[in-house]
């Protein structure tokens, strides 16, 4: 740290650890985040789309069942018609409501994230469980939205060792195409990381902004709004 007049410069590092420490500690107000969405009339429905969406992921299980780059044993079968069952009834239990609490929201992420690498690492190609990653960007955006920066982070270490996983599988293969595997890399960089980090920083910004919207800068006391 340095100074110049009266004013004090301080090093370009110490102010990105500041920024960092300050989203690392930012604190999660899931109750606040689940209110905003019910009064919204444009979000209050969030709930049924993440239920459509387990749907869809239950669809895509019994699908990889029929299919030579799906499943292709019997208890690999089994597991995935198990997983498509489970996906069917928290998806019910998503679209009949209400929106979950902040423990039954990281369970359904634990589940979630399980669910999803276990049926990438069923599939019997490689190079059709390796694009599928970009599945985990979308429960990403969900924890973005409404849980920690350290759920957050524990997701992106899981979606990192799931990816490197199945990279590491495509390229093994005998007769593997090692530029498309890594070309898949750069697209599910892009889908994991690029976007989910990006929208959970924005969240936190307006976050913290509309909180301190309701205090008056120079008294400190609530304010009319």
């Amino acid at each position: 740290m340095s100074s110049r007049g009266d004013v004090t410069l301080v090093p370009e590092g110490h102010i990105h650890m500041h920024l960092l420490r300050r989203w690392w500690s930012f604190p999660a107000d899931f109750a606040w985040s689940a209110a905003y969405h019910r009064m919204s009339p444009l979000l209050s429905h969030v709930h049924v789309a993440v239920g459509i969406w387990c749907g869809f992921f239950a669809a895509l299980c019994v699908a990889a069942a029929h299919t030579p780059a799906g499943f292709d044993s019997g208890w690999a079968e089994k597991a995935g018609y198990a997983i498509a069952v489970a996906n069917t009834l928290v998806g019910v239990a998503w679209v009949r409501g209400p929106f979950p609490t902040e423990k039954v929201s990281r369970l359904f992420v634990a589940y979630i994230e399980v669910a999803i690498a276990a049926v990438l690492f069923l599939l019997a190609d490689p190079f059709v469980a390796l694009p599928g990653a970009a599945a985990l960007g979308i429960i990403g955006s969900y924890i973005a939205v409404f849980h920690s920066p350290k759920l957050f982070v524990a997701h992106q270490t899981w979606s990192v060792a799931v990816t490197g996983a199945l990279l590491f599988g495509a390229v093994m293969e005998p007769s593997a195409d090692v530029v498309l595997a890594y070309a898949y890399l750069i697209l599910l960089t892009l889908i994991l990381f690029s976007a989910p980090i990006l929208t959970q920083s924005l969240l936190l910004l307006l976050r913290s902004d509309a909180a301190t919207a309701f205090y008056d800068p120079l008294t400190g006391l609530r304010n009319r709004r």
